[in-house]
């Protein structure tokens, strides 16, 4: 330990969160199995928090043993474990289908109770100090930064997808320094391929050239 970072001032502490991992996961496989075809993520949180959203009327979901099993946690809450699921590969987005959620071959022992699923709780000093530190260092590229962050969150929200899965934060600092003009230098950027050069790459061109 170097008794100098945030890891070694405030320990990040872990919380058990198997419990709504088990909810999360039945809740996809019940919808699926009830419907015949599977859900994204709105669709499955609605379900889990008991929210009476036309598209639960119009499936009969309310019905399902896991309406409502989950009103205790946000749809923010709920997102956030999402996203770690999705990271662990125990949970995958179906970009082919309308990025429905689909359990994996990792889910069944979440499921029968063999593995557990913990979240990472960061004490709330560190992120104090970071964002002290974001606010007096103020780099040259961060309103454009802060530009790709909003168009991110709208394209994950069109798409109902975790906001990593369009891009990392860190492949939107180095689109902010590099300031592609053409795709071929966009595809140089670590953390863009060619699926998502195809997806996004046209309008990440735009909103540069408007920047």
């Amino acid at each position: 330990p170097c008794g100098n970072c945030d890891n070694c001032l405030s320990p990040p502490q872990r919380a058990d969160a198997t419990e709504a991992a088990r909810k999360l996961l039945s809740c996809i496989y019940r919808c699926e199995r009830g419907s015949g075809f599977g859900f994204a993520a709105t669709h499955i949180i609605d379900v889990l928090r008991g929210k009476q959203s036309d598209k639960v009327a119009k499936f009969g979901h309310e019905r399902l043993s896991t309406f409502g099993i989950g009103a205790e946690l946000s749809e923010a809450q709920w997102r956030l474990l999402l996203r770690h699921l999705v990271a662990q590969h125990i949970v995958e987005v179906d970009h082919s289908t309308f990025n429905v959620l689909r359990l994996t071959e990792a889910s069944r022992a979440v499921l029968r109770g063999e593995r557990a699923i913990e979240l990472r709780q960061q004490s709330e000093e560190p992120h104090r100090r970071r964002a002290r530190q974001r606010a007096t260092s103020s780099p040259a590229d961060d309103p454009l930064f802060e530009k790709l962050r909003g168009w991110r969150a709208a394209v994950a929200k069109e798409h109902e997808l975790p906001a990593f899965v369009v891009f990392h934060d860190g492949t939107l600092r180095a689109i902010a320094q590099m300031r592609p003009k053409s795709l071929q230098q966009l595809r140089t950027i670590s953390g863009v391929g060619e699926k998502k050069l195809a997806s996004y790459g046209d309008a990440l061109l735009a909103l540069l050239r408007a920047a």
